[in-house]
Order: structure tokens, then sequence, then C-alpha cells
């Protein structure tokens, strides 16, 4: 059996003499990324395949069927991107994230791995509908390729940097038949790489999906356009008829089975790195054609393994999902003479967990029993995750055993399959308990939530238990990015509240407290954002709209939330002109209103009036967008950078200048990205100011006023902050939010892992700290106790909700957006909700 991609080439040079043909070698990668050579097979097996007639009836109500989803494909509204940022914990157990997302009801042909050519489309049934249907779908599909009816924005710059010489073309040229170039060559001629299309950055429409779901039917990478500037043309067949005009003429055909199973078997021929996607579709929309072939060759000991060799995990998945009898029992009969983990875990296809749940938990038994793979243990976590989901009653006796065996990997894989489980099965913590006692180390980094400190702490499997147990039950908690003896300590503690658990026996925990808001407040408003000050009051909030998209006029709002009527001003110079710029509240004056600074003019702003006074010239102010702040405004002086990076202190009495911190320099970063990057924090408890993005190969720099000395902060994330909540540091990299102590100069450890948090504020007094989760809820967290005292009793849905605590921290803002389906738009109104949570941030003044 194969035990190693090192093996697969020798093992399938000796099997020559079964049906499975000549290996050649391709380009291709290996399961960490590394180039390798590894034998294709040509499938000479799949030869002499012949097209049984359909049932001309079928063939009707399915065609009919696939017309009635692309119908509902175009009047359904996409959803976001399934793939946002994901926290170093999710890292950790990350081995293919399509699966790893997928919704418990997500349909049967999803989990075979299928792309449907936009992550977008895994969230919407009617395309999962039309790949299922395969060579049905195509008249139907084609026929919507040109519905221009936009669905959403343009996605941008595509994720990946390595551009190849194929994609200057509309379409691809590789990977695909002779038949198909012809047809391109004529119908999109080459363009010069440097002629945009007309229409590049329009929103993407209807059409474009359809086409991406074609693609995927007939193993072709359509990609949704997204408006990237670096492709030569569109490759949209709304936006470029001739990509209409060569999609139909390649895949039009009086009889679409006969075609598209024409272009599989082609596929598979050709040997180009197209086989392995045809093969599994040649199994998916063709079972009963090819079904004696692949039972032949599963009896005959074809290879099997996961995208090492002819026949792949994914297309065992593709053969049991059609459940072509002769096929079922091909599996079965290899399945229980089996005994290489790589070979069982591929053959264990989800199909097979509802076939006979009974022999695929004794099957899942012996992959975690067996000597483990020299390579990694992918396919035993896929196995897991599907016996998770279809037989979580049965799965237990196999995590024991694959636990029992110590080896990293292998514990790790079934660890990643719970971490992940749509419910935690009632046999998760007493299976777990004794895996917390297993510290064999594993290759994986604690996660340390600055990318650009290295580290020699490893993650090992009793912290990886931890992290399961932690997220699967509500009690415990446990955060692997702090240093091993914290771990220690935290699993120390886990260890007696599971001894709890298990004895039936309550654990002890703070009380959460729920509560919900004081007052709401709607603004309908043409613009996106809505800021508050910290100068509101449980009665009065005050803020300003900032425009949307180009309109980036400014309006500030002053709501009476007693009464929910609001006053809206647009902020305008002397001459009644609307400002434009990107603004901050950077401070407020004696009266409590607050003081805006406008990038590209510096005005300071009269709330009660709406009358804009021009604030002092800020000498070689850096005029530089889209920053946190881009000056610190006291009460006798300007805190500024200039034009190379350098901080400086202007009195606003005479002027006088005074240079606090000279930007250091370095011949690794770029001096003019740098120089307009730098943003500035004041701190609400001190007369210090943090300096982010100072320097690409040094830490922060804190500038304390009181003394103009500059410090760098050692030991701290280089860059990513978002200012100060409370006395602490708050650094945003990536989505990981986390607060740093300044005096302690330590990461403060809450009972919200940071990649957890959406948004947060504190207390001046450091004691408390609130968040708005990743999950929607807002939760009261007590710093010292390292506890949730108080959650909300609302969620926000908004995923960049606005929150504020008043300046005397009694009352809680939390601002949220109304929007349609079409996420790019304007909002359609805001909402204001108001909290009493002075219970816990001033609980001797509360009454």
């Amino acid at each position: 059996m194969l035990t190693s991609a090192r093996s697969a080439f020798l093992a399938l040079a000796l099997v020559g003499s079964l049906a499975t043909g000549t290996a050649f070698a391709v380009r291709q990668f290996d399961e960490d990324g590394n180039v390798v050579s590894r034998p294709h097979l040509a499938a000479p097996f799949l030869r002499g395949i012949t097209l049984v007639p359909a049932d001309p009836s079928d063939a009707t109500i399915a065609s009919a069927q696939a017309s009635a989803f692309v119908t509902a494909l175009r009047d359904a509204g996409m959803p976001a991107h399934r793939h946002g940022q994901m926290q170093p914990v999710d890292d950790v157990f990350m081995d293919d994230w399509r699966v790893d997302r997928l919704p418990g009801d997500a349909p049967a042909l999803a989990r075979i791995f299928i792309d449907p050519g936009d992550d977008r489309l895994w969230a919407v049934p009617e395309a999962w509908h039309l790949i299922d249907r395969g060579p049905a779908a195509i008249s139907a599909l084609l026929a919507a390729i040109n519905d221009g009816t936009p669905v959403g924005d343009t996605r941008g710059m595509s994720g990946s940097f390595m551009i190849q010489e194929d994609h200057y073309f509309p379409l691809s040229r590789q990977r695909i038949s002779a038949r198909e170039r012809t047809i391109l060559e004529a119908k999109l001629p080459r363009i010069e790489r440097d002629e945009p299309f007309a229409t590049q950055g329009k929103k993407i429409a209807r059409g474009d999906f359809a086409a991406a779901i074609l693609g995927t039917i007939v193993n072709r990478d359509y990609e949704v356009f997204d408006g990237r500037i670096v492709t030569g043309s569109a490759s949209s067949p709304v936006l470029n008829p001739a990509v209409a005009e060569a999609m139909r003429e390649m895949w039009t055909s009086a009889d679409p089975r006969r075609l598209l199973l024409t272009s599989l078997l082609d596929d598979v021929a050709r040997g180009d790195g197209a086989a392995d996607g045809a093969v599994v579709r040649l199994a998916l929309y063709f079972p009963k054609e090819t079904a004696a072939a692949f039972a032949a060759a599963l009896d005959a000991g074809i290879p099997i393994g996961v995208g090492e060799s002819s026949l792949s995990s994914t297309a065992i998945a593709a053969l049991a999902l059609r459940g072509e009898p002769v096929v079922i029992d091909a599996l079965m009969r290899r399945l229980a003479a089996s005994k290489d983990e790589v070979e069982l875990a591929s053959l264990l296809a989800p199909a097979i967990f509802t076939h006979d749940g009974a022999f695929a938990a004794e099957r899942l038994e012996s992959i975690a029993k067996c000597t483990p793979s020299a390579m990694r243990a992918r396919a035993t976590r896929r196995a897991f995750g599907d016996a998770l989901t279809f037989i979580p009653d049965r799965a237990g006796p196999a995590v024991v055993a694959g636990l029992a065996t110590r080896n990293a990997e292998r514990s790790r894989a079934i660890l990643g399959a719970l971490y992940h489980a749509n419910a935690a099965p009632s046999w998760l913590v007493s299976t777990l308990q004794p895996a917390l006692e297993d510290a064999t180390p594993t290759r994986y980094p604690a996660p340390t939530y600055a990318p650009q400190e290295q580290t020699d702490d490893y993650l090992r499997v009793n912290d990886m238990a931890a992290m399961v147990l932690a997220k699967h039950t509500p009690s415990l908690h446990f955060d692997p990015s702090t240093p091993r003896a914290e771990r220690d300590a935290a699993i120390a503690e886990m260890k007696k509240a599971v001894d709890a658990l298990r004895r039936g026996d309550a654990v002890a925990a703070a009380p959460i407290e729920l509560f919900g808001p004081s007052r709401l407040a709607t603004l309908e408003h043409p613009k996106s954002w809505l800021r508050f000050s910290s100068a509101s009051t449980a009665d009065r909030a005050i803020g300003f709209f900032f425009g949307h998209c180009q309109d980036s006029s400014l309006d500030v709002v002053v709501v009476d939330l007693a009464t929910g009527t609001s006053t809206v001003r647009p902020v305008t110079d002397e001459s009644g002109q609307p400002l434009l710029g990107n603004t901050e509240i950077v401070g407020r004056h004696a009266t409590g209103e607050p003081l805006l600074v406008v990038d590209s003019t510096r005005y300071r702003v009269n709330v009660d009036t709406g009358r804009a006074v021009k604030l002092e010239e800020l000498p070689e102010a850096n005029p530089a967008r889209n920053r946190k702040s881009p000056v610190v405004v006291l009460d006798d002086a300007i805190i500024s950078s200039d034009d190379k990076g350098d901080i400086y202190r202007t009195q606003r009495a005479d002027g006088t200048r005074t240079l606090l911190a000279a930007r250091p320099k370095s011949g690794r970063e770029s001096d003019d990205f740098f120089a307009t990057g730098t943003s500035l924090h004041k701190s609400p408890v001190s007369s210090k100011i943090l300096v982010d993005r100072f320097a690409n190969d040094g830490p922060p720099t804190m500038i304390d006023l009181a003394t103009g000395v500059a410090s760098p902060l050692e030991g701290f994330p280089s860059w990513g902050y978002d200012g100060f909540v409370g006395p602490y540091l708050v650094n945003n990299v990536n989505g990981q939010r986390t607060l740093w102590d300044m005096d302690t100069r330590s990461r403060v450890v809450l009972p919200v892992l940071p990649g957890d948090s959406r948004a947060a504020v504190g207390t001046l007094d450091g004691k408390i700290v609130v968040v708005v989760r990743s999950r929607g809820d807002v939760v009261v967290v007590d710093v010292e106790k390292k506890a949730i005292v108080a959650a909300t009793a609302v969620a926000v849905p908004d995923e960049y909700p606005a929150l504020q605590l008043s300046s005397d921290e009694r009352t809680l803002f939390v601002v949220q957006q109304v929007r349609d389906a079409e996420q790019s738009a304007a909002p359609l109104a805001i909402e204001i909700m108001t909290f009493d949570v002075s219970r816990w941030t001033r609980p001797s003044a509360a009454p």
C-alpha cells in the first residue's frame, strides 16, 4: 500500500500489470506546497466508455428543473464572501477552509470538494442544484451567461499576485482541448497586455456566476470577473460579448450529455492536469456508464490516495455519492481489506457513513489504530470530520483509539475535526480528558497574534485538546497564545473543571447577567458611517456622519435620545461650501463639543451652529488619507508629522515648533509609505502619545509629552494599533485584536480570544472592557478576574459596529447599519442603541 508521496512512483511502476496504465510525471504540489513530480495515470480503464441513452422524459424534467434553478439564481441576492480573516487559532486546525466552513445543512455534493467557481456561491442552494444536474443544466446556464443584472461590487485585486502568461487572455488556454483552443483563437485573439477593458470596475453580474457554475460542470476554470487591473481584458461574458460567443460555441450541443462525456474523456486522455477533475465528473455525471469500469479498477488494486494517484479521495466521494450498487460493493470490499491509513481514509467517503454507519465506524477505528502515515494526516482529518457529521454518536471509540497512539499529526487531525464540528458530541469532555495529559509537541508554533515575531514555543497535543474543549464548553476558557507556563496553569485549572463536569457538578463561574438596550434611535441618512464623540451622554449623543465612496462630505449629528429626534447639520467652510476629507474626532472643546480635524483643510467645528472655524495651519502637516488620526490636538499645542514622518509639537499660541521624535531610518523600508502612514494616538489617562507605523523594522514609539522623551516599546507588536482602550494599547493586525498593559509591558489576557473581537472600549481605570464579539453579542469583561460578567440580550449583526463609552463611562453606544441585500451600497438607516452599563463600569456611582 502507498505510505508516502515518494513511494508512490515506485508503487505505480510495480502495478503495470493491472488495468491502470503507464505512469508519467506531471508538475504538481504536495500538501506542504512543494513542487513535486508525481505520477499521473491516463486511466485507460475508462477508455471505451459509451453513453447510455437517457430517458427523454427524465431529460426534459431535468432541463426544466435547471431552468428553474437558474431563474432562482438570478433572483437571489449574493451573500458576502465566506472566507474572511481567520484567527491564528483557526490556522492551527485549518486543512481545507471549504469543508471546515460548510454549514451543517450543506448538500452532500458540497462535501466532494467541488469548487462552484466563486466562494459566495457556496451559500446559494441553487448553485449546488445546478452543479448536481450537470449536463442537464448546461443549456439553461448558457442562456443566462449574458444576464447583466448586478449582484455586488467587483472583488478588486485578485488574491494571488502570481500572474501567469495565460492570465492575459480573456479565457484560459491551459488544460483545454484542441477544439476549444481553436474556438478561442478565432473568437478571442490575443490582446495587448496594457489594454484595459472599457467597463472594468463594474459590478459583478448574475451572468458571471452562471458562467462560473458552467465551468464547474465542464471541468474548466471560468473565474468570476473581479475587475483585476492586471488582466488585459475582461473574462466576463456579460461585459465582453466575445466571451459569451466563445462559451456558447464550445458548449452548445443538441446532446449536451454526449458532448460533456466526450470532453471529459479527452481531459483524462490528455494528461495535462485536467484529468483528476475529469475523473471526478465522470463518476458524478455518468455513473451508469462508468460504474463497471471503476468497480473493476477498485478490485484490481488501483492506487488510491489524497491527490497523489489516479483515483483521489474526491473521485471516491463522487462514486459513493451516486451509489451505483456495483461501485458500493467494490468500495466496501476494498475498505474491508485495506490496512493503510491514507487509503482507508480516502475510501471512507461521506456516502459510506450513511450507507452503513456501523461498518464505517469500525473502519474509522481501524484508521486510528493502524501505523501512522509518514505524510500529513489530511485524509484522516477529513474522514473524522465526516464521521462527526454523519455518525457522531459512534465516532467516540475511534477518537479514543487515535489519541491513544500519541502521534502528533494524527492527534492534530482528530482534534481539528472536533474543533470544526457543527455540534459537540455528548462524549467530548470525557473522551478528551486523557488528552490534557499528552504533552507531545507538534510542529505548529503557538499563535502570538503578532505576525512579525518569531517564536520557538510550539503547541502540544494537550494545548490543542484544551482549545477544542474551550470552544465547545461555555464554562471553559483557554488562550493558546499565552506563554507555555501560563498555558500549563490554565490546563491544570481545566483538568479540575473537567473532573467536576464528569462528576456532574456545576463548574464554578462568575454569573453572567443579561442586559438590554435602554433606548433605540433610528436615523435615516444616506451616508455610510456614524461615529460618536465620548462627549455624548445618556440623553444627548454627539457625532458625525462621513460619506460613502466619493461622497466624503461631513455632517454633524446631535441626537436627543429621550425623544429620538435628531439634528443633522452639514459642516461647511466660511463660504458655506461642504467640507470634504477624511475626518476623525480627536478631542473635545471645554464646552464638551467634539473637535474634528479634516485631513485636507484642517477645520474645527462648533456643533451647535454647524459653522466651521478654520484650525491653525499645521506646519508641514501630512495630508495623507485614510489614517487612524492625522494629528493630536491639545489645549496648548498640536502634535503632527511632517512629510518625512518626523513628529513635531507646534504651540498654538505662537507657532513655535519642536521636534519630538525623528522617524528611524531603515534600508528595508519604503520611506514614502511609512512617512505617509504614521498615525498618532493620545492616551486618555496620561500625557503619552503612541506613534504607530513609525518604522518598518522597529517597535512602536511612545512619546511622553510631559518630558518630551520618545521611547520604543520593545516587545510590543510593531504596528497595527487602533489606539487606547482605557489605559491599554489595543493592537489590531489581520482582525486579531489584543490589549497590551503599558505598566507590565505584557498582553492582557481576556476570556475573549483576540480573533473573536470586532470592537472594544474600556474604562479609564482599566478594570472593565466592553467587547463586541464575532458572534454579534456585546460582553462586559472584568479584566482582573478574567471573566465575562455581563452580556447583551440583543445581537449586533453589523460586521464593523461602532462602539463608544460616554465620558462619564455610564452609557454604552452601539451603532449599526441597516442594509439591504446589496451590501456595497450606502446603508438604508443607522440604528443607535444605548445601554446603561454603570452597574459594572461605575458601581460606586450607580443609583
